[in-house]
């Protein structure tokens, strides 16, 4: 038996498509996810927005603060 030997594949052709099935399937995922455990999403998304607000916060407190230790000029 011989086998059939294909041409070459683009490397960026094969990225394309590992990056095609891994959103289709994160697609599917969150659909069935939505359908069968919505109270379970609807917690991590608030509890996302939650610490995008905590990040954030620290990050304004963070700049604030380092911007008063800089030395004045006179």
């Amino acid at each position: 038996m011989s086998t059939l030997k294909l041409p070459p594949m683009h490397p960026m052709l094969g990225l394309f498509l590992r990056l095609t099935l891994a959103i289709a399937v994160a697609i599917v995922a969150f659909v069935i996810a939505v359908s069968v455990t919505a109270f379970l999403v609807k917690v991590v998304l608030i509890a996302g927005v939650v610490a995008a607000v905590a990040v954030g916060g620290f990050f304004l407190y963070s700049l604030i603060r380092r911007r008063a230790q800089l030395p004045t000029v006179k």
